[in-house]
């Protein structure tokens, strides 16, 4: 009868061993799963006030690019080729940056005095071109072959230049 009691004991030892190994399992994934979520939670949030940031930004650079900033309705032209440069660094909004850059430059390139502000304008516009082929390719071969080259930058500006130029 002994026997049998300490049999019952191990085999119930056992039993609760698995449960309690079992349990911190669970909540070892739990754990993890959370973190997980509250990182993706932080990193949207941080996606969307960068997002936020940048059309304030943006807009604000436009805006003092074409209005003046002085009551007497002059701006400074290194302000002026400071904001055109700027420009670059806003991907999310460089068709529309190409388009701005185009009409002011029509708008501009008529008078002798804006010529620095028309010598960054076609500075940025070749710049923004370039970069605006180079993503159109990499999306399409990413589409083509299901996964995205790594191509050195070298070779990437040469294939943007020979297009540009040809164009």
């Amino acid at each position: 009868m002994l026997n049998e009691i300490l049999t019952g004991l191990d085999t119930h030892s056992t039993g609760i061993t698995a449960l309690a190994t079992g349990i911190t399992a669970l909540a070892t994934i739990l754990a993890v799963c959370m973190g997980a979520f509250q990182l993706i939670k932080y990193l949207d949030v941080r996606s969307r006030t960068s997002r936020d940031s940048d059309f304030e930004h943006y807009h604000k650079l436009i805006k003092e690019l074409v209005e003046p900033a002085t009551s007497n309705g002059s701006m400074k032209m290194d302000r002026q080729i400071a904001i055109i440069f700027e420009l670059k660094n806003f991907p999310r909004y460089l068709r529309n940056s190409v388009r701005v850059l185009r009409h002011l430059k029509a708008t501009w390139g008529t008078e002798q005095i804006n010529e620095p502000l028309i010598a960054e304008i076609d500075l940025s516009l070749e710049f923004m071109g370039r970069w605006i082929i180079c993503r159109w390719c990499f999306k399409l071969w990413e589409r083509i072959s299901g996964y995205r080259p790594v191509i050195p930058v070298t070779a990437v500006k040469n294939v943007a230049s020979a297009v540009t130029n040809k164009a």
